[in-house]
């Protein structure tokens, strides 16, 4: 582990209480940071994999959890059946989304589903919203778009893409199914369909097939979203591009991360609030800082520069032939945003 998870493991022991399961969430939020980072094939650089595992946690240490249930994981095929996470709604879950933005919707055009980052063309109606929700993930990279909604009973996973291996293995046996008049695939929890010649959309939740089913079909591809974060870069180097962008939403607030690329190297950037700093070794932007490098789970070197904001932590996380001055000039040139709305936040690259 690197020193950001080693104090998020130690902050996660110190508040679980009670029936939460510290060992259970870091192993869903490894899941989540891996699935995230398995989509970047640019670079195709080892190591840092740690890092990512707290995009699900940045936003999950702030939120309180009520009777003391911390987030389970993904569902699982087959075993004692689960409390369902589709209860009749009584009220829309009280978590943010993505602003709406001009654009190409999916159903008039199915090349723009993955080709830009920073716009998602896949839309959950908060009608539809399993209920309770304790957080909400929207996230693009690497050609696929992604809905992740936690709730107390398990983690439904919405995934769209124009190419169809790109979609997570579906497990056990497979069936015939129809989502919304169109043909399908499905094995009880998960389901994969067409819903737009051309883009391939599947959809995993513990519950009955039914209720499965009707989640997918509650989906739509008529209207397209902006993909924002809650920080901007006054340097960058030049010629830089989006790779991935994510927002997550809680009913505490919302926080957000992106993968910028250059040349042979990327940055992830992301925010944490409600993580412990520490003694920091260096300032940067006014604020206590601290700079390290070490070996990654392939051997290459990777440079992890964290900055303390006082109630967040923002993490850059360099990986590849990185240009160390360029990375520490991409640090001192961020400017924070987060505590502001999040209709106000610029696109990654602002």
């Amino acid at each position: 582990m690197n020193q950001l998870e080693d104090r998020i493991v130690a902050l996660l022991r110190d508040r679980a209480t009670g029936e939460v399961d510290v060992t259970d969430l870091l192993d869903t939020a490894r899941v989540r940071g891996r699935a995230y980072r398995r989509r970047r094939r640019a670079l195709q650089v080892g190591g840092g994999c740690a890092v990512a595992l707290v995009a699900v946690l940045g936003t999950a240490l702030a939120l309180p959890r009520p009777g003391g249930h911390a987030p389970v994981g993904p569902p699982v095929v087959g075993g004692p059946p689960r409390t369902s996470p589709f209860p009749t709604p009584s009220a829309a879950p009280a978590l943010g989304e993505p602003a709406a933005t001009a654009g190409t919707p999916a159903t008039a055009d199915p090349s723009v589903v993955g080709a830009d980052p920073a716009l998602l063309h896949v839309y959950l109606p908060s009608a539809a919203m399993p209920v309770p929700a304790s957080q909400l993930d929207w996230s693009s990279l690497d050609g696929l778009e992604r809905i992740i909604v936690n709730t107390g009973a398990g983690t439904v996973d919405v995934q769209v893409t124009r190419d169809r291996t790109a979609l997570d293995p579906l497990d056990g046996t497979t069936h015939p199914v129809a989502v919304g008049g169109k043909n399908g695939t499905g094995t009880g929890s998960q389901v994969r369909w067409e819903p737009v010649p051309g883009v391939w959309a599947q959809v995993v939740a513990q519950g009955s097939a039914t209720d499965v089913i009707r989640l997918a079909g509650a989906l739509r591809f008529d209207r397209v979203l902006r993909c924002a974060v809650p920080f901007r870069f006054t340097a960058l180097p030049p010629g830089t591009t989006v790779e991935g962008c994510d927002m997550a939403f809680t009913a505490g607030g919302a926080t957000g991360r992106a993968t910028v690329h250059s040349g042979r190297w990327a940055v992830t950037v992301d925010v944490f609030p409600g993580v412990p700093f520490g003694p920091p070794t260096t300032t940067i932007g006014g604020h206590p800082a601290r700079v390290k490098e070490y070996p990654g789970d392939g051997g290459a070197t990777i440079l992890q520069i964290d900055i303390d904001y006082g109630d967040h932590v923002v993490d850059l996380l360099a990986e590849g032939r990185y240009d160390r001055a360029a990375v520490l000039a991409m640090a001192a040139g961020y400017h924070d945003l987060l505590g502001t709305p999040p209709a106000t936040w610029p696109a990654p690259l602002g």
